[in-house]
Formats: structure tokens, sequence, C-alpha cells
């Protein structure tokens, strides 16, 4: 759903801006193509719904926490246009136990035309660990398991200079804890932290690749 590698990606930029409280916001553009149309001229309502999802999960981390979705409600308030740049914001509301109260908004010219509402899950990194290596075992087909590449593949690198190991582990399994993820490396305070000197720093389509730099 999300990447420069997906050619269905939402091409979405976004950058994170810390509040005088110090909580962390999300901002950002996007400009949805045909290949998003629902309703002619339209953005497609489940597309509007991946792009929550991924905007208000990526704002959970910036805010040093992260979990998997629990609930997503979208109102859609009125169409979306297609091929028109849209203003997005996103913002933690809250934490209650395991709990993580996030809302944002697509708007468009000033009007918002969706927002949503969406209560996160914190899960432990060993149960997620769990998780994936049940649905690969229990897969009809070869599943790639990211998380065995992960250690496989360190240490190789791409012409850029940037590792395949990072690109596969900090893209997919930024995993929801204050401290160092034992599947990825990486830690939601690092990423939040590698962010430090900008109030508006891009952090690539749908906020999640900003970990691969």
């Amino acid at each position: 759903m999300i990447g420069f590698a997906n050619p269905i990606a939402p091409p979405a930029r976004v950058w994170a801006v810390e509040r005088d409280d110090g909580s962390v916001a999300l901002h950002g553009r996007v400009n949805f193509d045909y290949h998003f149309e629902g309703p002619p001229t339209c953005v497609h309502g489940g597309a509007i719904a991946a792009l929550f999802d991924e905007m208000l999960g990526a704002t959970n981390l910036l805010n040093d926490r992260g979990g998997m979705t629990g609930t997503l409600t979208i109102v859609y308030r009125r169409p979306t246009p297609l091929l028109a740049d849209l203003d997005l914001f996103a913002e933690q509301t809250g934490v209650e136990g395991r709990k993580l109260l996030v809302r944002g908004t697509i708007s468009h010219e000033g009007q918002v035309t969706a927002e949503a509402n969406g209560i996160f899950i914190t899960v432990d990194p060993d149960k997620m660990r769990s998780i994936f290596a049940t649905n690969a075992a229990g897969a009809d087909e070869e599943l790639l398991d990211r998380a065995s590449r992960c250690s496989s593949t360190r240490g190789r690198r791409r012409p850029s200079g940037q590792s395949i190991a990072a690109s596969v582990c900090r893209r997919r399994f930024a995993i929801p804890a204050r401290s160092r993820s034992a599947i990825s490396g990486w830690s939601t305070s690092s990423w939040r932290n590698s962010l430090a000197g900008s109030s508006k720093t891009v952090i690539g389509p749908v906020a999640v690749t900003v970990a691969l730099r």
C-alpha cells in the first residue's frame, strides 16, 4: 500500500511538525491520479480510507507510540476531487492504556472533504513476530519473510549506499515500542529524532518511508 516501489501507492508527501506542547502533528499533500478514481472525477472512498490508515498510524509513531488499527471511522463530508492538490493533517488526541486515539482530515481548498477517527492498539513486538511466523507457515504459497531477511541481508548495499536490510526492515517493521524494536532494529524514538532540527521535513510517501534515510 505504501512506498516508492509500489506503483499504486497514493502519491502523498507528508512531514512532521513539532508543536509547543511537545506532540508531533503530521501534515502533507496528495494529488490522486486516475487509477484512484471512484465516481467520475472523484477519489474512491477505499483509497481515502487506506491513506487515512497510513496517516494515522504514522502519526502515532511520530509521537513515540505505534499500534495496529483497531477501529477506523471515516466521515465522507463531500466528494474528494481527483487530480487536485489535497491537504492532509493528522494528530494524536489521547492515550488510554494500550489504546491510541488519533484523528485526521483531508481538505481541498480549505474545505474538509473527509475526516477520520482511529483507535490503534499497541502490540508487544514478540507477539507480532509470532503472528508473522504463523502467517508465513500457513500461506498457500511461499511468503517472503522480511523479518528473516533483516538479518540475512544485513550489510549488503545498494548503489546509493542504502542497506537493503534497512530498506526492507525499516519500511515494514516499525513495530510499536518505546524501546528499540527487536524486529526491525529501529525504534519510534529514533524515527522521531531523525526529524529533529526541522519543522517541515518531507518523510516520503505516506510517511512510513521516513526511516529509509
